[in-house]
């Protein structure tokens, strides 16, 4: 239940106690149905989906957005798939983790508990739209400087190729650890 809405115009932020239009504007949203594909995978079973599912309910992967961000996300996948832009859909999965309800209440400058399914008592939505373009301004520098000042090798592990010491500035892996390590 919507106790408070915080909204930004511009620079400027205000706050309001969520009116009648407001709660029937969420009544309208959450009476929607969702034309485009969204994730509805039932969470496995696991050390750390124990919290959400006992917390909040939450047992299948759509529970963790809102009906809203559900609505938008799922549409701005389909575009994105129609026009066939790869970068565009790497920049929406780049998107999906701050879009969910794992995110703290923003405006007292607390984060999300990045890498966890925790979901706060106070949930903040995010707006997808910002997201996705903050998203997309990163990565594009991010590509502007790797491309004018690096290159990338991807190579198995087993592979010798002969780098000189001291030339690598950065490495990362991806170990398949399979049932190792519990990730839920």
């Amino acid at each position: 239940v919507p106790v408070r809405i915080f909204y930004q115009v511009g620079a400027k932020r205000f706050r309001k106690i969520p009116d009648e239009h407001d709660l029937a504007v969420i009544d309208r949203i959450n009476s929607m149905q969702i034309a485009n594909w969204y994730p509805t995978t039932e969470l496995p079973e696991g050390y750390n989906t124990q919290q959400p599912k006992l917390s909040h309910g939450v047992t299948h992967l759509h529970h963790f957005y809102t009906k809203r961000n559900l609505l938008v996300l799922g549409t701005l996948l389909q575009k994105i798939i129609n026009n066939g832009v790869l970068d565009a859909k790497f920049v929406f999965t780049a998107s999906l983790q701050r879009a969910n309800k794992t995110n703290r209440f923003r405006f007292r400058g607390t984060g999300g508990l990045s890498g966890t399914l925790y979901i706060p008592s106070l949930v903040f939505e995010r707006n997808v739209f910002q997201l996705f373009n903050s998203k997309l301004r990163d990565i594009a520098q991010a590509k502007q400087h790797i491309f004018k000042r690096s290159s990338a090798i991807a190579t198995s592990s087993t592979t010798m190729l002969g780098i000189k010491n001291d030339s690598v500035d950065y490495i990362f892996t991806d170990p398949p650890f399979g049932q190792n390590i519990n990730y839920s």
